[in-house]
């Protein structure tokens, strides 16, 4: 469990339009579903297409 807390800890730092803290943006992610995806979707597509 603590890996994936500390992936979803990254995902939250490394989202830049956004200019919340940390706490914020973990309460904005449990309210609201389509947050946390968005945030998710977008670190990921960042950090593959760095890759390819």
């Amino acid at each position: 469990m603590a890996i994936a807390r500390h992936i979803a800890l990254n995902i939250l730092r490394n989202e830049t339009p956004c200019k919340k803290g940390i706490k914020a943006k973990r309460f904005q992610a449990a309210l609201d579903t389509s947050y946390g995806d968005k945030s998710t979707i977008e670190y990921f597509l960042s950090t593959h297409a760095l890759a390819l």
